[in-house]
C-alpha cells in the first residue's frame, strides 16, 4: 500500500514538472531566439576583416574582338569572418574572373565580376549571416571592338644636329612599312608608326643602327618586325663655291605684258657634299623671276628664285632682288 502511494506521488510530481516546463512556453521560445541572436552578435563582434588584392582574369573573349578600354588588373576582395577562417584563405582561392564568352558583337557592356567562395568558408560553423565577401568594384565597364590590322608606313624619328661642316645626305631603312593590329577605331586613325628617337648630335660619319618601332598606344600590336635597321649617310660639306650668272628666266608673265632682263650679274654661293659639288655646273642651277603677281605695266622689284639640284644648299645670292620694267605688248 505504501509502495502504491509512493508511485502515485512520483507520477504526480512528474506531471507537475511537465506542466511547469510548458508554462509560458511562448515566452521561453522568444528568450531562446534572443539568446541565439545574442550569440550571433557576439560572434559578429569577434569577426575580423581582411582585404585580398586579387588578379582579375579575362576569359572567353572571341578572337575576332579586342577590349579597347582600361579595366582593372586587380580587384580588392574584402572578407569578414572569424580570424581562424580568414587565416586559411589566399588570393588564389577566389579565382576572380571577367567572363566575356556571351559577347557576340562590338559594344559597351557593364559586367559583374565572378568569383569562387573559398573552401575554408564552406564549413557549417561558418554559415552565419555575419560572414561576408565584398568586391571593389563589383562590376566593370568593358568596351569591345573588332580586332583589325593594316600596313602602316614607318617614319624615322631623329633629332639633333650633325657636326658643323657635315650634312645628312641620305636616310634609309630595311623596311618602310609595318603591320599594325588593334581595335578598329584606333587602327583606322593610325597614319604612321615612328621609330624610337635617333640622336644625330655631333655625328661626323655614316652609321647603321638597329632601332625599335614605337606603337605609341598600348592597344596597338606590331605584327612581325618590331625593330628595323636604319642608315644615315653623313658627308662633309666643303667651303662654299661661288658662281656668277648673267641670265635670269622669266616665269608666269601675263600674255598681254612683256619685259626684258638685261645687264644683270648675279652671284650665287652654294655648299654641299664634296662629290656633289664636284659634279655641279652652272647648267644645274636655274635663276628665275616670278611675274605671277604682276598685272599691269610698270617698274617692279622682284625676288630672284634659285633652283638647285638635290643635296645642294644655297648659302647666299647677290642681289636677292632686281628691278624690272614691264610694258604692254
Amino acid at each position: 500500500m505504501n509502495l502504491e502511494k509512493l508511485s502515485m506521488k512520483k507520477a504526480s510530481s512528474t506531471e507537475k514538472r511537465k506542466i511547469k516546463i510548458l508554462d509560458n512556453f511562448n515566452i521561453k521560445i522568444i528568450c531562446f531566439g534572443l539568446a541565439v541572436a545574442l550569440y550571433s552578435f557576439v560572434s559578429y563582434i569577434q569577426s575580423v576583416e581582411k582585404a585580398f588584392p586579387c588578379e582579375l582574369k579575362v576569359i572567353g573573349l572571341n578572337d575576332s574582338f579586342v577590349i579597347s578600354n582600361d579595366i582593372p588588373s586587380n580587384v580588392k576582395i574584402t572578407v569578414k569572418n572569424k580570424s581562424n577562417i580568414i587565416d586559411k584563405i589566399t588570393e588564389n582561392d577566389f579565382n576572380l574572373r571577367l567572363d566575356l564568352s556571351d559577347i557576340d558583337s562590338p559594344n559597351e557592356y557593364q559586367l559583374k565580376l565572378l568569383y569562387d567562395v573559398p573552401k575554408a568558408m564552406h564549413t557549417f560553423s561558418n554559415s552565419n549571416i555575419f560572414s561576408s565577401i565584398m568586391l571593389d568594384p563589383e562590376k566593370v565597364t568593358v568596351v569591345v571592338e573588332n580586332l583589325v590590322e593594316k600596313n602602316v608606313p614607318i617614319i624615322l624619328d631623329y633629332y639633333g644636329e650633325v657636326e658643323k661642316g657635315y650634312t645628312v645626305r641620305k636616310r634609309t631603312s630595311d623596311s618602310y612599312y609595318v603591320r599594325a593590329q588593334g581595335p578598329e577605331r584606333i587602327i583606322n586613325e593610325v597614319k604612321f608608326i615612328k621609330t624610337e628617337k635617333i640622336n644625330l648630335e655631333g655625328e661626323t660619319e655614316t652609321f647603321k643602327r638597329s632601332v625599335n618601332l614605337v606603337a605609341g598606344n598600348p592597344l596597338i600590336k606590331l605584327i612581325g618586325k618590331t625593330k628595323i635597321d636604319v642608315t644615315f649617310e653623313i658627308v662633309k660639306l666643303i667651303e662654299s663655291i661661288r658662281l656668277s650668272f648673267t641670265d635670269v628666266s622669266v616665269h608666269n608673265l601675263k600674255n598681254n605684258l612683256k619685259t626684258k632682263i638685261e645687264d644683270i650679274n648675279v652671284t650665287v654661293q652654294v655648299s654641299g657634299a664634296r662629290d656633289d659639288i664636284l659634279k655641279l655646273n652652272k647648267e644645274n642651277i636655274i635663276l628665275s623671276v616670278d611675274f605671277s603677281k604682276v598685272n599691269y605695266p610698270g617698274e617692279y622689284s622682284l625676288r630672284i628664285d634659285v633652283g638647285l639640284p638635290k643635296n645642294i644648299t644655297l648659302n647666299q645670292i647677290k642681289p636677292e632682288v632686281i628691278k624690272v620694267k614691264v610694258e604692254q605688248k
